[in-house]
């Protein structure tokens, strides 16, 4: 059971990612990026009485400490690079050829949130075209203007309700998704792979 669920996600995950690829080939880095949460680096984070309970670990209060170094400048600059490349090589790799989910319904609940994505201001415009560089092997963008980038995207990126329109049309695409797989439990693909494990 674990070999046929171990398998579903990867699926669900190969989909997931080749509606991010698509969003990628439309342009909308911006909105790449804000599923990075960049400004997450802003803070540390401590934990209060932290502890482990029966196997379990618990705490009383986790706490947010604002960060004001250049560390945090430094680390969203390379959590955007690693980001942007690693959609770009895992489409790029030989061995992606996954099972991808498609159907109708899931379909035009990405092309809606695509549609939405395109009505975006000239700013974002010009941030979609500097982001996309980092998708293009030949094109190169130096740390200093990275670091420059990022914190025009975290600008960008708040209140953004383009954005949340957009995520909640890719999350219920995704659940058309998690239907679709889960109809698949006693498919040959995924029972195949445990008998072939146990001969």
């Amino acid at each position: 059971m674990a070999l046929r669920l171990s398998k579903l996600m990867r699926d669900n995950r190969h989909t997931f990612m080749s509606l991010l690829f698509r969003i990628a080939k439309a342009g909308h880095y911006v909105f790449l990026a804000s599923f990075l949460e960049l400004d997450m680096a802003d803070h540390d984070v401590e934990f209060v009485n932290l502890s482990t309970e029966d196997s379990i670990v618990v705490f009383d209060e986790m706490r947010k400490v604002p960060r004001k170094t250049k560390y945090a400048i430094e680390q969203k600059a390379r959590r955007a690079r690693v980001g942007f490349e690693a959609l770009n090589d895992y489409f790029t790799k030989a061995n992606r050829n996954a099972f991808v989910i498609s159907n109708n319904q899931i379909d035009t609940l990405v092309a809606e949130a695509i549609h939405i994505l395109n009505k975006k201001p000239e700013q974002e415009m010009a941030l979609d075209l500097e982001l996309g560089k980092l998708q293009d092997p030949t094109a190169e963008v130096t740390d200093t203007q990275l670091r420059t980038i990022t914190e025009r995207l975290i600008a960008q990126e708040k209140n953004q309700q383009r954005f949340r329109e957009a995520k909640q049309l890719l999350s219920q695409a995704m659940a058309q998704v998690a239907a679709e797989l889960s109809g698949l439990w006693t498919d040959d693909r995924y029972v195949r792979t445990l008998f072939e494990n146990l001969a």
